[in-house]
């Protein structure tokens, strides 16, 4: 069920998070809010990973099934150096092996495992899992500062600076600058609380990259058709028409070299 925001949540109950809102865990509710995207998505899963591992190291359990990118990978490293438990569906099993290839490249797993032996695994970790140890709940500064953001908290900027140093790189949803986090996988986050993997950065540049060429392509096109319409109407004079023709030439030669910078295969991605 889609629960509300500060729901006390029960066992036996599958929570799914609602459009556009982070789903978050806290001591014993649901915390449902508009936080910054991660990722390029909300809901996204490092900040609901993050969250269990603020309040409930030692009883999570995070899973990462099939999908496209590397949202989760950041928060199952954080869960699992919190004390949880770390499983992925392994990638032979997965119709996109990204998501949990890409967690597996930076976090000890402790379960790969077929999607239809989940159940019973779960059953078992949920009957044999331990109580946790006094004082388990503890976390540590870079947990509480990044839940913080994920909840619309002020988070004064000195504390973005302990966790991370700064980048050449600009925030591609708010335009700040981007910090590299010091700690866990590779990724970057900016003052305002948006947060990218390494991987969904690049993809997200090549996204702008290529709308950058498009438009590019698109006035050069445009400037041979002017150019088109100028000599149409100057007529056939060669004295009249002469540099026309050359800058027509030429806009058209900047334009077949910029249609060549289209990209034509599929990009690697960083899992490859």
């Amino acid at each position: 069920r889609v629960p509300e925001d500060g729901e006390v949540f029960r066992p036996g109950t599958i929570y799914v998070a609602p459009p556009d809102h982070h789903m978050l865990i806290g001591e014993t509710q649901v915390v449902l809010v508009r936080g910054p995207k991660e990722n390029r998505s909300r809901p996204a899963i490092d900040p609901l990973f993050r969250s269990a591992a603020l309040f409930h190291p030692h009883r999570a359990i995070g899973v990462i099934l099939s999908g496209m990118l590397d949202d989760g990978t950041a928060g199952l490293w954080a869960l699992k150096n919190a004390g949880g438990i770390a499983v992925i569906q392994k990638p032979s099993d997965c119709m996109h092996p990204d998501m949990p290839r890409n967690a597996a490249m930076s976090t000890p797993i402790d379960y790969e495992i077929e999607a239809g032996l989940m159940g019973p695994l779960f059953q078992k970790l949920c009957a044999s899992h331990s109580t946790p140890p006094p004082g388990g709940s503890a976390a540590g500064r870079e947990l509480r500062v990044e839940n913080a953001y994920a909840t619309l908290e002020k988070v004064p900027r000195e504390e973005l600076e302990k966790l991370g140093t700064p980048s050449s790189l600009i925030c591609p949803l708010c335009g700040g600058p981007l910090w590299r986090m010091k700690n866990g996988p590779r990724r970057f986050r900016c003052h305002t609380g948006h947060a990218f993997s390494a991987g969904t950065l690049l993809e997200d540049h090549r996204e702008h990259t290529e709308r950058a060429v498009a438009v590019l392509l698109r006035l050069l096109d445009d400037e041979v058709n002017l150019l088109e319409h100028v000599r149409e109407n100057l007529g056939n004079n060669p004295e009249k028409t002469g540099d026309l023709d050359k800058a027509e030439a030429e806009a058209r030669r900047r334009a077949e070299l910029v249609r060549s910078l289209l990209p034509s295969d599929p990009p690697v991605t960083l899992s490859d």
